[in-house]
């Protein structure tokens, strides 16, 4: 009888699992956020809103919320806040105004790239130093901050909190540096918003007058190309019709109006 011959059978060792790194991870969110604030269709609102829930995966924080700084009032309006533990963004009716009246919180981040919790506990609670920072991390049971202001042409507009409610956290180097380029980012947005706003603008005058808002000749030019363009019968004839009113001549109207204003109305 033929022996039987069996074989070990030997599995290939498991391959290595590749674990990100934070700096790998940070990486790729400022690459894909890059990406996704200059798509035409990206607005303010959007923006904001991309940007914190971008930064609390990539710090696996908390919360993340952007605050507007108001100059004359010496406010902070939060315009938006994301939950991480939840995945989701906190209704406008929410949102807080923190007053700052007294307070040097802003001129601490006008020298910073990054402003944390530590530099608050580290000073004695005399005087209004950080006060309404205070209050406001004891109302909300926050354990650690990772602030990063936003300047937007050498101003404060506004800035960017991470906020740790589960527990104290160091935050390390490369942390506080991710931190300060989602402050950069947001100050991005703003000026991604400003130029869209200018541009806006700058259509809009191209076929209306600066000073009546009334459409111009580059205006009735644009509408007769579209209505020429047009899908029509074979057959129809386009007119245009163009009618002058010369209110210099005081021309007499139907009603007996003859001043100028009453005319042009």
């Amino acid at each position: 009888m033929p022996s039987l011959r069996t074989s070990a059978v030997t599995s290939a060792p498991p391959s290595p699992v590749l674990v990100e790194s934070a700096s790998e991870r940070f990486t790729k969110t400022l690459v894909a956020l890059t990406r996704a604030l200059w798509r035409p269709d990206c607005t303010f609102e959007t923006a904001i809103g991309a940007i914190c829930e971008a930064s609390a995966n990539a710090l696996r924080i908390d919360r993340v919320s952007v605050w507007r700084y108001d100059v004359p009032g010496q406010r902070l309006h939060c315009i938006h806040s994301y939950d991480g533990a939840s995945g989701g963004h906190r209704p406008v009716a929410l949102l807080e105004v923190l007053s700052l009246e007294g307070d040097d919180y802003i001129a601490a981040l006008a020298d910073v790239r990054t402003f944390e919790t530590s530099e608050i506990q580290d000073e004695p609670a005399a005087a209004n130093s950080h006060q309404a920072l205070r209050d406001y991390l004891q109302r909300h049971r926050i354990h650690a901050v990772l602030d990063a202001p936003a300047f937007v042409g050498g101003e404060l507009h506004g800035v960017i909190c991470h906020e740790s409610i589960q527990g104290a956290r160091i935050w390390s180097r490369e942390e506080t540096t991710f931190a300060a380029s989602m402050g950069d980012y947001v100050a991005m947005a703003y000026e991604i918003a400003r130029r869209h706003v200018a541009e806006a603008e700058i259509d809009y005058l191209r076929v209306h007058d600066a000073a009546t808002g009334l459409p111009n000749r580059d205006y009735m030019i644009e509408l007769i190309r579209q209505r020429l363009l047009a899908q029509s019968p074979h057959d129809a004839v386009p007119a245009v019709v163009n009618l002058r009113v010369d209110a210099a001549q005081s021309v007499a109207m139907s009603l007996g109006t003859t001043s100028e204003d009453e005319v042009m109305a």
